[in-house]
């Protein structure tokens, strides 16, 4: 078991989580000033500022800051307008997964207005997603990136990367309970909670945006876990609304969009040593001994496959139950999908790339620590990805990674005649398409929908008539699955024109592959 522990801590969920922790030695941020407050029921409030930053079209608003539940409840947010008649434009959540990855790193290394170079200037992006939406990033569960229940002040060791109390202090940090959150289920409660208030505080903060506006739900890699137990919990609190049984504003929910999603650890652990030899780039990542041992860690009695369905069966409201989940995912994280990190000598991120791969610049933490930046944001937090770990313990520790509740919460949510989205790049491997694909296979939703969805053809994803391929889609009954050629984990990184148009067709009601009607 301890062998077990050690594995989970050397790959500490990398799932989306930057590799830098480092902050700028600028020391203690300065409190934020002139902020703009909108008070809500309940001592809720909205604390924001309109930050000038990163969108740069003429006329187009964006406001970052905090929407605040109480004094523990901190959720920081970014809502940037869409770049095209915002009143008549749906609204989109994104959300990064992890368990500990902000959604700024989908924001800035994605579908956001813009990147960050090397120079750390922002780079305007013509292919962010508010060309279509409104957009709303939360950093999620509470603690991830400047999210937080409290502050404090402490000293940040480089060299182990963490956070420690010390007498002169150089910065200030989210003081964080890793298990207040620890599993998705906790989160989708939270997450409805601040979704309200921002509904709630929608008219002043931005009135030309309406509450009734189409409310899309996207995300990606371990928000494959958050998205369709969100959404499915954003539905019953819409149907207890309406029949008097809550109170609060009915969310009118719209698509449904999962990026290089872990949807269904069982389906997917497999893939951990099928897709490093059986991959769309004919690479051969292991040899026949390593691959043998991935195999039999998932298939042998009380391997991978065992554990998750120990899991599958427990109480996982008891503190046995947590222990079987979080060993199935040691077992499955390190002796499965381990080997490949440790022998290929390629990415997990991208199978065409060997390490160390020329990646996109490590800016994105040096930016959000400049005081400039901050203090546009309104925020007084350094920022790092130390905390983004905690949060990753705990959700670690509770067994989240095993849970058997995701897939069926995407059936539930494709019985609902929501559209349903799932996107994975051809190269990643960490959530790659192949598992991807048997998890779509696998679904079952009412109606006999899924038949349709069986006996579609695969299309090619074209930009345009008579364009070049960029991927194929099979989309049917409610369900569109989109393989899109040469894309690592992050679609919006690696093609980020493809990412666009497959969202943008998705919330508009066209099909994927051409833009058609559907």
């Amino acid at each position: 078991m301890i062998f077990f522990w050690l594995m989970t801590l050397l790959l500490l969920f990398t799932f989306g989580v930057p590799d830098s922790t480092r902050i700028l030695d600028q020391g203690i941020p300065q409190e934020p000033t002139d902020l703009k407050v909108i008070k809500l029921p309940k001592g809720a409030e909205i604390r924001y500022k309109e930050p000038g930053l990163c969108e740069t079209t003429p006329g187009v608003k964006s406001y970052s800051g905090y929407i605040s539940l109480n004094a523990t409840t901190n959720m920081f947010f970014w809502f940037f307008e869409a770049r095209d008649k915002p009143q008549d434009a749906p609204i989109t959540l994104w959300l990064n997964g992890g368990p500990g990855a902000d959604s700024l790193l989908g924001l800035f290394q994605g579908n956001g207005p813009c990147s960050i170079d090397k120079d750390l200037k922002e780079i305007y992006n013509k292919y962010s997603w508010n060309n279509h939406s409104n957009m709303l990033y939360l950093s999620q569960p509470l603690g991830v990136g400047f999210s937080y229940q409290k502050k404090k002040l402490g000293c940040y060791d480089k060299e182990t990367k963490k956070w420690k109390d010390c007498s002169h202090p150089n910065g200030r940090r989210a003081d964080i309970d890793p298990y207040a959150y620890d599993t998705t289920e906790k989160a989708a409660v939270a997450a409805w909670d601040v979704v309200q208030a921002f509904f709630a505080g929608l008219p002043k903060l931005n009135p030309t945006i309406s509450k009734d506006a189409e409310f899309n739900m996207w995300g990606e890699s371990y928000a494959g876990h958050y998205i369709p137990v969100f959404y499915r919990y954003f539905y019953d609190q819409n149907r207890a609304i309406a029949n008097g049984t809550a109170k609060g504003t009915q969310v009118k929910l719209g698509t449904l969009g999962i990026i290089s999603g872990l949807i269904d650890a069982k389906i997917q652990s497999k893939w951990y040593y099928e897709f490093p030899v059986n991959n769309t780039y004919g690479i051969k990542a292991v040899n026949d001994t390593i691959y043998t041992f991935m195999k039999q860690a998932y298939e042998f009695p009380n391997g991978c496959r065992d554990a998750i369905e120990a899991c599958e069966q427990a109480d996982r409201e008891s503190q046995h139950g947590r222990i079987l989940c979080s060993s199935a995912l040691s077992i499955c994280r390190g002796l499965v999908r381990g080997p490949y990190e440790s022998f290929s000598g390629r990415s997990v991120y991208d199978i065409r790339c060997r390490t160390p791969c020329p990646d996109r610049p490590p800016t994105l933490i040096r930016y959000l620590n400049r005081a400039r930046i901050q203090r546009a944001l309104g925020v007084d937090l350094n920022y790092t990805t130390a905390e983004n770990s905690i949060v990753a313990r705990g959700l670690g520790d509770s067994g989240d990674f095993a849970y058997p509740i995701f897939r069926a919460a995407l059936e539930e949510v494709l019985g609902y005649g929501t559209r349903v989205v799932l996107v994975h790049g051809d190269a990643d491997f960490t959530c790659n398409w192949r598992g991807g694909e048997e998890v779509a296979r696998s679904l079952r939703w009412g109606g006999g929908k899924e038949g349709l969805w069986r006996v579609a053809a695969e299309e090619d994803v074209l930009l345009s008539a008579g364009g070049e391929k960029k991927g194929v889609v099979r989309e049917g009954g409610g369900l569109a699955f989109v393989r899109v050629d040469q894309s690592g984990h992050q679609v919006s990184f690696f093609q980020s024109e493809v990412a666009q148009t497959v969202f943008a067709r998705s919330v508009q009601a066209k099909r994927v592959g051409d833009g058609g009607r559907l």
